[in-house]
C-alpha cells in the first residue's frame, strides 16, 4: 500500500508541522480531539517506520527479558499453521486489538466504549493469568457500563465525557499498556517470582511503544489507518515465520 497523507493543502494554508515534533507535543499532553488543519505533514509509512524503530530500540530490553525466561515455552502460536497465523496476525489481530484498544482514543462516543469493552472482555483476558484475567474483564465491565450509561442519558453523557477528557492522559497511556500486557499471553510461565516481575515488563516494551504509537495514529489519522498501520508492522514479522517454516 502506497504512503497516503491526511490532507491536501492549498499553496495559501499555513505551514504543516513535522512529524516527530508533532508526535513529541502530543505525547506529552494527549487529548481525545484532533486539531483542526494545518494537520501534521505526516503519511501512514512515516507511522509504520516510527513503529518498527520502536522495535529497534526496544530489542535489547526484549532479548534481556527473554534470557531471564530462558527455557519458557512460546505458546502464541501454538498448534497453529504458519499460514493461520498469518492470517490472525495480519487480519483478525489488527481488526480486533484496535477495536478494543484505540477505537474509543478520540473524542467522547459511549458506542465507542461499548465495542471496546465487548470486544476486550470476549476476547483477552482468556490468555492472560488469573490475576490479570480479572483486571481486564473488570476494565470491559466498567467501559460497557459507562458507554451504556452515556447512550441512555445525555446528562450522564456530559459528566462521563468530562470525566473522560480529564483523564484521558492516564487513558491514553494506559490502552498502551494493556496492549503490551495481552501479549504475555504469548508465553507460558513456570517461574514465578521475582523472575517473572522483572521480565514481564521487557517482554511488553515492543507492543507497548508500538501502542503508544498506535494511538498516534488513531488520533491523527483515524481507526482505519490504525489497523492499516497495525496489518502493516504484523505482515513482515508473519511473513518471516512462514518463510522459516519452509511455507513461504
Amino acid at each position: 500500500m502506497s504512503a497516503v497523507t491526511t490532507t491536501s493543502l492549498p499553496p495559501s494554508s499555513p505551514a504543516r508541522r513535522r512529524l516527530i515534533p508533532d508526535l513529541i507535543g502530543y505525547l506529552r499532553t494527549p487529548t481525545p480531539a484532533v486539531p483542526p488543519d494545518p494537520q501534521p505533514s505526516l503519511t501512514w509509512a512515516k507511522l509504520v517506520a516510527l513503529q518498527f524503530l520502536a522495535l529497534l530500540v526496544s530489542a535489547p530490553f526484549l532479548a534481556v527479558g527473554a534470557s531471564l525466561i530462558e527455557g519458557e515455552e512460546f505458546v502464541g502460536d501454538e498448534g497453529l499453521s504458519p499460514p493461520v497465523v498469518l492470517i490472525l496476525a495480519v487480519v483478525l489481530a489488527p481488526l480486533t486489538e484496535e477495536l478494543a484498544f484505540r477505537l474509543p482514543l478520540t473524542s467522547f462516543r459511549g458506542l465507542y466504549l461499548v465495542v471496546s469493552g465487548v470486544v476486550l472482555g470476549a476476547l483477552f483476558p482468556w490468555l492472560l493469568p488469573l490475576p490479570l484475567l480479572v483486571v481486564f474483564l473488570g476494565i470491559a465491565f466498567v467501559l460497557i457500563v459507562l458507554g451504556v450509561g452515556a447512550m441512555a442519558s445525555a446528562r450522564a453523557s456530559d459528566r462521563i465525557a468530562e470525566l473522560w477528557r480529564g483523564s484521558f492522559r492516564w487513558l491514553f497511556y494506559g490502552s498502551a499498556v494493556m496492549f503490551g500486557l495481552i501479549h504475555l499471553g504469548n508465553y507460558s510461565f513456570s517461574e514465578s517470582g521475582l523472575v517473572t516481575i522483572v521480565a514481564a515488563p521487557l517482554l511488553i516494551l515492543p507492543q507497548a511503544l508500538g501502542g503508544v504509537v498506535l494511538g498516534y495514529n488513531r488520533a491523527r489519522l483515524g481507526i482505519l489507518w490504525s489497523m492499516a498501520q497495525h496489518a502493516a508492522y504484523n505482515a513482515p514479522l508473519g511473513l518471516v515465520l512462514l518463510a522459516a517454516s519452509g511455507s513461504y
